[in-house]
């Protein structure tokens, strides 16, 4: 009778571990598709996606604005080290909206992983229930402190699927990684049935509209490249024709929208010329700057002057494009204001007093204004 007990319970085992999905030990499924949207509401962007994992080939795939950008990521393996792709139209001076793949491999400091859209709850503690939008939940928590910011993550289960509902960040995004923000997402569609392998060959198919000029969308550019494409369409779109920005590359329209703003041409201020800066800020308005913002002080920046020593300086330091708008002193100390793009959230409203001490993150390394018509 013992051993007819023990039998039974092994079965049930096995049969709830069949049951439950593929899962991994760090509590992730190794499998699955689901569909969802990512809000970041002081950003106002909202953005739906569909994605594809499958840990145990090493792919996963994720698409944004049903397809209109499609991304793969390769898993390294040994000696290679894995890679990106990105499958976006792009537009030149010679072609429109061309669909276009482009490629960037891993290496040994930064091996590439697949990119999983459910967070890794091994470190959560279960919260107990809870209701989503009138959907019976598990809440799953958990807390993290860098400096004097906190970041906390709440994550919601059906209870009687078992599958995601609704996952907040209010802090760093610990899924594909960013700035401090708000970031919510809604799931749907969820399965772990087993994954079309063709799913993730997209790359045969081989900021919108300024490529032809230097520029590479969402992947980078330089600010002079983006007037020189103003000056020759005749100005720039406005955003109530265009549409408001995306976070992701997309199809170009801008000869279909309503012309704003039209310059004359731009000016480069003295490189490293702090002083020429200061005047050109106080006489000319705002001013296009270029920093190094890879700093984990940087994402985290709350309040106060910021600066860090280990903070570039010179052009290939430079990273990131923001607004330089005015200049002061706070408790002796020398800075610039300037406007992130990134939201309202991060920092303080959505700016930063960066140090005028030595050109601390590069500020008027690259510093550029325009001339308005």
């Amino acid at each position: 009778m013992h051993q007819l007990s023990v039998l039974i319970t092994i079965l049930l085992i096995v049969i709830a571990s069949i049951n439950a999905g593929p899962v991994l030990r760090d509590g992730l499924p190794s499998r699955y598709h689901v569909s969802g949207v990512i809000q970041l509401p002081y950003a106002e962007i909202s953005e739906p996606f569909e994605s594809w994992i499958d840990v145990e080939a090493g792919f996963s795939r994720i698409d944004y604005y049903g397809g209109a950008a499609k991304t793969v990521q390769r898993k390294g393996r040994g000696q290679d080290y894995g890679a990106n792709y990105k499958i976006v139209p792009m537009s030149d001076e010679q072609v429109l909206n061309k669909i276009s793949c482009f490629q960037s491999n891993g290496s040994q400091a930064d091996i590439v992983d697949v990119q999983h859209t459910l967070p890794d709850v091994s470190t959560f503690q279960d919260m107990g229930p809870a209701e989503w939008r009138g959907i019976k939940c598990e809440m799953y928590q958990t807390i993290d402190q860098v400096g004097d910011k906190k970041s906390t993550y709440t994550y919601y289960i059906d209870v009687a699927s078992k599958h995601p509902v609704h996952y907040e960040m209010f802090g760093y995004d610990s899924l594909i990684g960013s700035h401090f923000d708000k970031y919510t997402i809604d799931y749907y569609n969820y399965d772990e049935e087993p994954i079309d392998p063709t799913v993730f060959h997209v790359t045969d198919d081989l900021i919108d509209c300024s490529w032809g000029f230097g520029n590479n969308g969402c992947d980078g550019g330089e600010d002079f490249r983006a007037y020189q494409y103003i000056m020759k369409h005749g100005g720039v779109a406005l955003e109530d024709a265009y549409g408001q920005y995306l976070q992701e590359d997309s199809f170009c329209h801008h000869d279909n929208t309503t012309l704003g703003a039209k310059i004359l041409g731009y000016v480069n201020i003295t490189e490293g010329d702090e002083e020429a800066l200061r005047m050109a800020i106080a006489t000319k308005g705002p001013v296009s700057v270029a920093i190094d913002a890879a700093h984990k002080g940087f994402l985290f920046y709350a309040s106060g002057v910021f600066y860090d020593p280990d903070c570039g300086s010179s052009p290939d330091a430079l990273d990131h494009a923001v607004l330089a708008v005015g200049y002061g002193n706070l408790n002796g100390e020398d800075y610039w204001l300037v406007k992130n793009s990134w939201s309202t959230y991060w920092g303080n409203d959505g700016y930063v007093l960066m140090s005028r001490r030595n050109n601390n993150c590069g500020v008027a390394t690259a510093a550029t204004y325009v001339m308005v018509q």
